[in-house]
């Protein structure tokens, strides 16, 4: 296999994100990480008292100055990013108009994981004999047909969390031999992968610490939690600069706790939240399948999902337990979710909470997906093919941080007008008064 194999779909892949990629700070959640690097490139302080973004809701109290409530290592990448541009081209951050350094700063860091994402599935289907059109379809499952492409278009921490988790999964997948420098490498992407969406990876990072010690032993074991020692590093100097605390913030509940604070009484992501059984019940289906469902923003991914548990239960013996390894990652991540995040991820487009899991179930998607299927089945794959397409442009047009639902997203692009939404798409605001656009409903994000 060549070693550039993956980068024309990556490339391909880069280059529709540039187009849509949006320039313009829509949400309580852009304006709290924004307002983090603000105060980092420009005040050298996570503190972000003085930020013009600190309007946001986002955020919390600590010793008597406001902090952003959201993960600090997409923010410290941020700044390292925007630094540069800032003391050369002297590009800012613009709080109520589209700008050149959001969109730059959402290219880079956002965009191009998720450009990586597509390499390592290319890569991955090479691997397993997919011909070219199977590669073709089943890379697009995950680029273009999950969530996965609205999200890659504003500041967020899911896709590039999931990024990293997909390159640990790959790097553990069935292989003649690990040698101690995979494993290690393995194990640093999925503790990279937890300082910027923790609940995901720190879930993978157990069972493919038990699924390491099975199958090569202690020495190999060894070597991964060596890999995650850097990352571990990076998150506890993180919490101490912030709260002083070697508990995340969010686990603190008397951060939230301010005047004029929307989350007093509220429940807060990793606190547990259902108040009975039948609720519980509720809240999984709506959040799996139903009207905030992750699967049914992406039914695509359906198909990974009966990839993997086909892979689990009767593939080869390698086969068979990195994909066993990997359902239970999976299930024990969506239980988690479940149980402790709150709000379906927020007054978002879907549940963004499990976002960073599409790749991971894309890379299972059975193999002859098309070109070896069936009349009916290759109908059916078109039929979630072309569903999958749809409700993730809808995401696109009408941008994940403005829409609930997907019908409110088609609402958006509705009162906005068709001609209007795609010359407003990603780059275009860079260039175009924003004229008639409209006004993004109040935000309750948390973690």
């Amino acid at each position: 296999m060549s070693r550039l194999a993956g980068w024309k779909p990556a490339l391909a892949y880069f280059f529709l994100l540039a187009l849509t990629t949006r320039a313009h700070v829509a949400s309580w959640n852009d304006s709290a990480r924004m307002a983090t690097i603000d105060s980092l490139v420009e005040r050298h302080t996570f503190a972000i008292d003085a930020s013009d973004f600190v309007g946001t809701s986002d955020k919390i109290l600590i010793n008597g100055h406001f902090y952003s409530n959201k993960p600090p290592a997409m923010e410290v990448a941020g700044a390292a990013v925007l630094l540069p541009l800032h003391e050369v081209l002297g590009v800012e951050l613009h709080h109520d108009a589209p700008g050149v350094a959001y969109y730059l700063l959402t290219l880079i860091l956002v965009g191009g994981p998720s450009a990586l994402a597509a390499a390592l599935l290319d890569r991955w289907f090479r691997r397993r004999g997919f011909t070219r059109l199977d590669r073709l379809v089943a890379g697009a499952g995950c680029a273009v047909d999950s969530l996965v492409w609205p999200y890659s278009t504003v500041f967020n921490n899911h896709t590039v969390g999931g990024a990293l988790l997909l390159l640990g999964v790959l790097m553990l997948g069935p292989a003649r031999s690990w040698t101690n420098r995979r494993v290690l490498c393995a194990g640093l992407a999925l503790g990279l992968s937890a300082t910027f969406d923790l609940p995901p990876a720190a879930l993978f990072v157990v069972v493919f610490l038990a699924y390491v010690l099975l199958q090569r032993g202690a020495g190999a074991a060894g070597s991964f939690v060596a890999g995650l020692i850097p990352a571990l590093v990076i998150q506890l100097v993180l919490q101490l600069m912030i709260s002083g605390d070697l508990l995340p913030t969010n686990l603190h509940r008397e951060y939230w706790n301010f005047p004029g604070s929307p989350w007093v009484g509220l429940p807060i992501s990793g606190e547990f939240h259902l108040r009975s059984f039948a609720e519980g019940l509720t809240y999984a289906f709506h959040s799996l399948l139903g009207s905030r469902g992750f699967l049914s923003y992406s039914p695509f991914l359906l198909w990974g999902v009966a990839g993997l548990v086909t892979a689990a239960w009767s593939s080869p013996s390698a086969e068979r337990n990195h994909a066993l390894a990997t359902l239970v990652a999976v299930v024990m991540t969506m239980v988690y979710l479940v149980l402790f995040a709150t709000q379906y991820g927020g007054l978002a487009y879907g549940e963004r909470y499990f976002v960073g899991l599409s790749g991971v179930l894309a890379c299972f998607i059975p193999k002859g997906c098309w070109s070896g299927a069936p009349r009916w089945r290759r109908g059916l794959f078109a039929l979630t093919l072309v569903v999958s397409i749809a409700i993730a442009a809808l995401g696109v047009a009408a941008n994940p941080w403005r829409a609930e639902t997907p019908v409110v997203a088609a609402r958006v692009v509705q009162r906005a007008g068709i001609r209007s939404t795609l010359r407003h798409l990603g780059v275009f605001d860079l260039y175009v008064p924003r004229r008639g656009a409209v006004s993004a409903p109040a935000k309750r994000q948390s973690q």
